[in-house]
């Protein structure tokens, strides 16, 4: 949206995992025909990924991937894929738009990465964010919200109850 000067932070789409391969098992990669198909839209996944970089002798770059398989429906609705990119909704917004909660800059610009404490309870297990420095506003202090760690593109959450009405609570006829 060219008017959302700011940018906001927004669910592009979702995954519900089925398998995890690590880079223990990476033999399970050769085992995947799509992984090495042209079509593919990650044809990088390759076995180059999984190996350790090197510069001058020295490691340089640790191999630290795992790849997410997707279920093939959504396990309490299998009308849905377990995987898919959703339709604009306002219910997809992550980034706190409150004034009060998410005050602007100097420059007139809200902070993308204040995220809306509804969506993230205090205490939910999210990849990235291993304490709970993140959440602000249960003490009463302060308003809440939830201060995610940057550069972030992809989000792993493990079940919550709170979460879980949430994410079920969302359109599943994405495009």
């Amino acid at each position: 949206d060219k008017s959302d000067l700011s940018g906001r932070h927004i669910i592009f789409g979702y995954l519900q995992i089925g398998k995890i391969i690590i880079e223990q098992n990476k033999d399970e990669i050769k085992k995947l025909d799509w992984v090495y198909s042209r079509t593919h839209p990650h044809p990088h996944l390759d076995v180059k990924l999984w190996t350790n970089k090197y510069r001058n002798g020295k490691l340089w770059r640790k191999a630290n991937n795992i790849l997410y398989i997707a279920k093939d429906t959504l396990s309490w609705n299998s009308d849905y894929a377990g995987w898919g990119v959703f339709k604009f909704d306002k219910k997809l917004i992550l980034t706190e738009t409150d004034i009060l909660k998410n005050p602007p800059n100097k420059y007139g610009k809200q902070n993308r990465s204040y995220w809306k404490k509804s969506r993230f309870p205090y205490g939910m297990k999210i990849s990235y964010h291993p304490n709970r420095s993140c959440w602000f506003g249960d003490d009463g202090k302060e308003l809440p919200y939830f201060k995610t760690k940057s550069p972030g593109q992809e989000y792993v959450i493990s079940e919550n109850e709170e979460f879980k009405k949430y994410v079920r609570g969302l359109d599943f006829n994405y495009l």
